[in-house]
């Protein structure tokens, strides 16, 4: 029961944030719409965390054989999106889940035993402690005679054995143990791990040297049953120093505080320092807190991460961010979510189980004989919100893809002509193709690879300095597509605009991100090209989105093709460990909706390339368009049209764009329709003027669609190009 004093308190701080969080929110869509569409820079800090119920799932369905003592997110496989680890006394004790982009889930078919004796697990957690770029799964166990902690490395792709890496027995191994959290304490890019007991030396902490686990340091406090009622232990980065805070909270009593900060100072030799030890409830009042866990719930990656408490009474969860040594954590959200009293949830950790949504999200287990044994809670809609935002005019984007047509005398891109061209013709995004393919018609020679990157920096900085909102999705090209000498590929260079302020430490040469470096850097480096365009994002906020081409045709999900799972992964990570705000959204066919599905995880949404490919209707009718080589269907043709546009249509548009984003599987993904507008490797001819106008009419009143994409830049003097403008004009 809170007392009046605190109830006063809430109520005005719950007045406080009506006002002030009303307001704000005011504010904030006023200038959306004073803006049309541009952003700034990085959302930046959420005034009020607001995360939703994303999915319960119920595993195994009926089954008795769930009752999960905790759980632990990580990038085990190398994916480089957080698995679920969760761990049970019966019979494969580890089974490991995993998110798919709408937040339902489905597990890995891997899973392990710990061993055949000692099954009394007493926390789980995740810590890359080797420092390889994948974490390492902890396992704490009890028991007398039997290693207490174990280390496992987990195969990549989950495709193999785990490997024991360490183990050991604390003392007489028979401890009452209370949790166990990994991090980073010490900023020497390595995990330790922390674990938790109610007696004499709390909390103990080791590091992974080899196949040992070495003793790091501990923390003493009083002994006693009423000062040792541990609830949870978690670490994490709470003050944006780069090194990880320990966290313990407790049932305390009398004037005890509940929730204990420590921080470590020194790299080989460790010193455990205090670092505030605060009561939620205050006063006397305390709550019986059953865990507690570690991570980005506000999106906002400069002020430190940020705290969730568990208990089992309403409001079960609630979300803090700590304010340094000497003052409270505020409150920033509460949540019930599918808690019961019932059945209380076992464990909680945080991890981006979902990425490309710029935070973590919320998980938790509990012991369950029916109904949700695992949830997963947070915030997937305000990111994408943003992104649209980032990409739309007056609610849609119109863009163009390739500057072949806007050349100087030598070859080289005009870039203030292209400018001049986009902001003449109100084409509000464009693709811009990182390729070296123009010739020197002086010479018949193709210029230094770079030489096109150079230009996109150029076209970048003449936007932003000039204030145009014209937003440019650089467009990669992937092997497969690469063509003959010279290739494709996109060649980084070396612009004068962007050097060791942008790149960091002693880089000032972007090539340098590569592998191969300066000399030869390597093309088909997507994880560094990745990093870069994350750089450059920060810099030039015209700078909205990442395409590749033909991106379906190199994804394997753990084959030979270039853009993998742990590919991707790697990719991911180097983008938004630089910027959150920038969109991933490759090309993709129709044929990826009948396979591919792990593909939705990593992206942002998709350019999605109409080719009348469901049906390949052949119907010929007059008048005829594009034909497919090779083949008797109609490209995009009037069987693509209803007949109320054309007698004898046929709405085959729609049925690909409904099936399309059905496929996506979540209503935050943005889904651009690819309109071909040329001539094109599988197209013999171009289509009709009246063929492109009508599939941007359809793309502009499809709910589904957030933007399309002509195929390729049209002259504003030929019929097509009339047309298309015509329809940006009329948008912009």
């Amino acid at each position: 029961m809170k007392t009046l004093k605190n109830k006063i308190i809430m109520l005005f701080f719950l007045v406080l944030y009506i006002f002030t969080g009303c307001k704000q929110a005011d504010l904030r869509e006023q200038k959306g719409a004073d803006v049309a569409g541009t952003m700034a820079g990085p959302m930046g800090l959420l005034s009020v965390v607001s995360p939703v119920q994303l999915k319960n799932f119920d595993y195994p369905v009926g089954s008795t054989n769930r009752l999960f003592l905790g759980v632990a997110c990580g990038n085990f496989d190398g994916s480089g999106i957080a698995t679920m680890a969760m761990v049970k006394r019966a019979t494969s004790h580890v089974i490991f889940m995993r998110s798919a982009n709408d937040g339902s889930h489905y597990q890995i078919p891997f899973s392990f035993d710990v061993s055949t004796a000692g099954n009394d697990f007493k926390g789980i957690a995740a810590g890359d402690m080797n420092g390889d770029g994948v974490d390492e799964l902890i396992i704490l166990r009890n028991g007398a005679g039997i290693t207490n902690i174990l280390v496992y490395k987990i195969p990549l792709n989950f495709s193999g054995a785990v490997t024991l890496l360490a183990s050991i027995q604390v003392g007489s191994g028979l401890y009452n143990y209370k949790g166990i959290a990994a991090g980073d304490f010490d900023g020497d890019g390595k995990a330790e791990l922390v674990v938790a007991k109610d007696a004499h030396s709390q909390f103990i902490f080791y590091a992974l040297s080899g196949s040992s686990l070495v003793l790091k340091g501990y923390i003493n406090l009083p002994d006693g049953a009423a000062v040792n009622q541990w609830g949870g232990v978690a670490a994490g980065d709470l003050d944006g120093d780069g090194k990880a805070e320990f966290m313990a909270v407790r049932n305390g009593s009398g004037s005890d505080d509940d929730i204990l900060v420590y921080k470590v100072s020194g790299t080989s030799t460790w010193t455990v320092n205090a670092a505030g030890s605060f009561n939620y409830a205050g006063g006397t009042t305390h709550y019986p807190w059953l865990g507690v866990t570690i991570g980005e719930f506000d999106q906002d990656k400069t002020n430190g991460k940020e705290f969730v408490l568990y208990k089992n009474s309403s409001s079960y969860f609630s979300y803090h961010h700590y304010n340094g040594t000497g003052t409270a954590p505020s409150l920033l959200s509460t949540q019930d979510f599918s808690s019961e009293t019932a059945w209380p949830w076992t464990g909680i950790a945080a991890g981006q189980t979902i990425i490309n949504v710029g935070g973590d999200q919320l998980v938790g287990v509990r012991q369950k004989t029916g109904g949700t044994t695992l949830g997963v809670f947070g915030d997937i809609q305000t990111r994408f919100n943003a992104k649209k935002l980032n990409l739309s005019r007056n609610g849609f984007s119109f863009g163009s893809y390739h500057q072949a047509f806007m050349r100087n005398a030598d070859g080289s891109l005009n870039v203030a002509g292209l400018k001049t061209f986009c902001e003449t013709n109100k084409i509000y995004t464009f693709a811009f193709m990182v390729a070296d393919r123009w010739i020197d018609p002086s010479t018949g020679t193709y210029p230094p690879k770079g030489t096109e990157y150079k230009a996109l920096i150029e076209f970048l900085e003449l936007l932003k300095s000039s204030g145009s909102p014209i937003k440019v999705i650089p467009v990669l090209v992937p092997p497969s597509e690469s063509g003959p000498t010279p290739s494709y590929l996109p060649q980084p260079g070396d612009s004068p605009y962007i050097g060791s302020t942008e790149l960091g430490g002693s880089i000032n040469d972007e090539r340098a991100l590569f592998s191969g470096g300066p000399g030869n850097p390597n093309a088909n480096d997507f994880a560094a090209w990745f990093k870069l365009l994350g750089i450059l994002a920060n810099k030039y906020p015209n700078l909205a989105g990442i395409n590749i081409d033909d991106f379906d045709h190199n994804t394997n999900e753990t084959g030979t093709k270039i853009f993998t799972r742990v590919m991707l992964g790697k990719m991911i990570k180097n983008l938004r460990e630089q910027n959150q705000d920038i969109a991933f959204i490759p090309t993709a066919y129709y044929a990826v909706t009948t396979g591919q599905n792990w593909v939705r995880e990593y992206t942002d949404g998709f350019i999605f390339y109409f080719r009348n490919e469901k049906t390949k209707n052949p119907t010929t009718i007059i008048p005829p368009d594009v034909t497919r080589t090779g083949t008797a269907w109609n490209m995009h043709g009037a069987v693509v049209l209803p007949s109320s546009d054309i007698a004898g249509g046929q709405n085959l548009v729609n049925t690909e764009i409904n099936d399309f984003s059905a496929w996506q599987a979540n209503a935050y993904r943005l889904l651009f329709l690819g309109i071909y507008a040329s001539t094109h490797s599988q197209s013999t001819t171009a289509p009709t003027a009246f063929t492109t106008d009508k599939l941007m009419g359809v793309a502009k009143t499809n709910a589904k669609v957030h933007g399309l994409m002509i195929y390729t830049t049209q002259s504003p003097g030929t019929p097509i190009g009339s047309a298309v403008y015509a329809r940006f004009n009329s948008w912009w």
